[in-house]
């Protein structure tokens, strides 16, 4: 899943792009912010994929804070922004171009034309591809209204997680999010990263009982609001099992 961050001080124009998100987009998960200091909030706290900023804002304008991104917010620093400009206004590529800014979306323009974009900066395909490892032997440990659980992870990046576990009664509070740990096996040190707070994406019964009732999950969860010292043990394990994956592909071709 890809994360957006739209910065805008209109909702009309929030809410057209979200329209536009969900019928071009199936693989997006929205964030928003309607001022430019709740960007900065917001750009501080977590890795987004795409920014969508308006151009003309109170407080500071998008080529601003595309700036302040750059220079001091390390989890985006390299994250594509696409600022909005309008015909009305006068604004011209070129104008924003000498600002600084790589990518701009002029209004009007269509859903079709808008997905292009999203997908040029940000090809769904290779970040997928990028970001999902499997790691054997890596366990996680899942806590949601005082239930705890023991998870095998199925695969893991910087951005979420795959796991299955036994599941017992009722799992509806689960929906609302879950406190997890991973521990990866002995040739990663034994790491373990706490506190990732996760936001499900996607739930599977894989198992019933004989009274129908669910006995294993398969949970999607995306982190939500990695602080980072646990970004970067994460980004250190998951860059080494990447090294060790192609090394093992280099061997046995």
């Amino acid at each position: 899943m890809r994360s957006l961050l739209i910065i805008h001080e209109s909702p009309t124009v929030r809410e057209l792009l979200r329209r536009y998100i969900f019928s071009e987009l199936n693989d997006t998960y929205v964030f928003e912010a309607a001022t430019s200091e709740a960007a900065v909030h917001k750009l501080q706290g977590r890795k987004f994929d795409v920014v969508i900023c308006g151009n003309k804002m109170a407080g500071m304008d998008g080529p601003s804070l595309y700036k302040k991104t750059r220079s001091f917010f390390q989890a985006n620093r390299e994250t594509p922004f696409i600022i909005l400009g309008h015909k009305k206004a006068g604004e011209t590529l070129d104008e924003l171009t000498r600002q600084g800014v790589e990518h701009v979306l002029v209004s009007p323009f269509t859903p079709a034309e808008f997905r292009a974009k999203i997908n040029h900066v940000c090809n769904p395909r290779s970040l997928r591809v990028h970001d999902r490892i499997s790691i054997p032997d890596t366990k996680a440990v899942v806590r949601w209204e005082g239930r705890e659980v023991e998870a095998k992870v199925v695969n893991i990046s910087v951005e979420g997680i795959l796991c299955d576990f036994a599941c017992s009664g009722s799992y509806g509070e689960l929906l609302k999010g879950a406190n997890i740990s991973v521990i990866f096996p002995p040739q990663y040190g034994n790491a373990r990263i706490d506190n990732l707070f996760g936001k499900i994406l996607s739930l599977s019964v894989l198992a019933y009982d004989q009274n129908h009732l669910p006995t294993q999950l398969r949970v999607v969860w995306q982190f939500v609001a990695v602080m980072p010292p646990e970004r970067k043990a994460l980004d250190q394990v998951i860059d080494k099992a990447r090294g060790d994956f192609d090394k093992l592909k280099r061997e046995h071709v």
